[in-house]
């Protein structure tokens, strides 16, 4: 299916809700209504179950700006779709493409049976997990799981 929007796509997609319900809460659905392209890796609600209770107070209201700077390092400039990072993967000479996220941290996308990981620079790793949404100013990819350390404490 494509969306008229990523915010649309997002909204309409059950697995990837808590990632929908922070960009609107923060105000930032309307970044991804815009015109300008982006590619979300956006974990799955399972991904922030497996986060426990750090997870649970992520999305707690008091905890929007860490919620954020979390997102931020799962949103890479541009419409790339997994096919397109597939086939960059497969000319690199060293079969790895690097990307830099809107919170200004590297991430590097490997493939290893047809199946996409991308591990950031904290050594943290998800894999691709589901379909793509394609929308018309971006592409969002369900991972499963967190590219950024989430922690009670560092709340």
């Amino acid at each position: 299916m494509h969306y008229d929007t990523l915010a649309e796509a997002i909204n309409n997609t059950d697995n990837i809700s808590i990632v929908y319900t922070a960009l609107r809460n923060a105000g930032l659905s309307q970044v991804f209504d815009g015109v300008a392209a982006y590619t979300i890796l956006a974990p799955s609600d399972q991904a922030f179950a497996r986060l426990g209770e750090a997870g649970q107070e992520l999305q707690e209201p008091q905890e929007q700006a860490a919620m954020m700077a979390l997102l931020r390092d799962h949103v890479v400039p541009g419409y790339l779709t997994p096919g397109d990072i597939a086939r960059a993967i497969a000319q690199a000479p060293d079969g790895e493409v690097t990307m830099r996220t809107l919170g200004d941290h590297l991430l590097t996308f490997t493939s290893n049976r047809g199946k996409i990981t991308v591990t950031a620079e904290n050594g943290l790793s998800a894999r691709f997990s589901g379909k793509a949404l394609r929308a018309t100013n971006g592409v969002a990819i369900p991972l499963d799981g967190m590219l950024k350390r989430v922690s009670a404490e560092a709340q």
